[in-house]
């Protein structure tokens, strides 16, 4: 089982939008996935999500402790893209761009106030009418290899409806999401650690 723990910030430029700080917690066990994801605005907003992907594939959030919200990947491949999402982590991301020979080794820098290797790619698809393609940092201790954290920078634009379809408007600004990771670690599977995935 995997446990992170992140905390991060999230910046934009577009036109009525606003940013601000978060944490996530995440535990995943094979396909079945946790997240609890709490989030305060910079104008004062908080908001909590509590997510569980269970085995089934269907992924039920609660919002703020009431709102109950059910995301099934029949729905669409909207759906199933997000609920894919969240089976990834910050390790299998950087692997799998890693051998498909992608990420760009920019050397030494500095990440979190730790000595740093960056590795960068660019033109990350984009994932909606109003997302432009990504930059992705991926930052590793320079010492020992542990993973640090990563930045995502994304153009924003304006969706526009042409004809009953919703396409690429303006651009509008830019967001960019810098997510540091706290904690990492491998647990055994124990009833206790799984309890952690399957129960809010």
């Amino acid at each position: 089982m995997l446990h992170v723990v992140r905390s991060g910030r999230t910046e934009l430029s577009a036109s009525g939008a606003v940013g601000g700080n978060g944490t996530a917690e995440t535990w995943i066990y094979g396909d079945e996935v946790h997240v609890v994801l709490a989030e305060r605005q910079d104008d004062g907003r908080t908001s909590t999500y509590d997510q569980l992907l269970g085995a089934d594939g269907v992924l039920r959030s609660r919002i703020d402790g009431v709102q109950e919200q059910v995301i099934d990947p029949q729905d669409g491949p909207g759906e199933r893209a997000f609920i894919a999402s969240l089976r990834g982590d910050f390790v299998d991301d950087f692997r799998k761009r890693y051998e498909r020979g992608v990420l760009d080794d920019t050397g030494t820098t500095t990440f979190a106030g730790r000595a740093a290797r960056r590795y960068v790619v660019d033109g990350q698809p984009p994932v909606g009418p109003g997302l432009g393609a990504a930059r992705e940092e991926y930052f590793l201790d320079a010492e020992t290899g542990a993973p640090l954290g990563s930045v995502m920078t994304r153009r924003l634009y304006k969706p526009q409806l042409v004809d009953g379809k919703l396409i690429q408007g303006e651009l509008d600004g830019t967001v960019r999401s810098t997510q540091v990771i706290d904690r990492i670690e491998r647990l055994p599977a124990t009833p206790a650690n799984l309890a952690k995935v399957r129960e809010r």
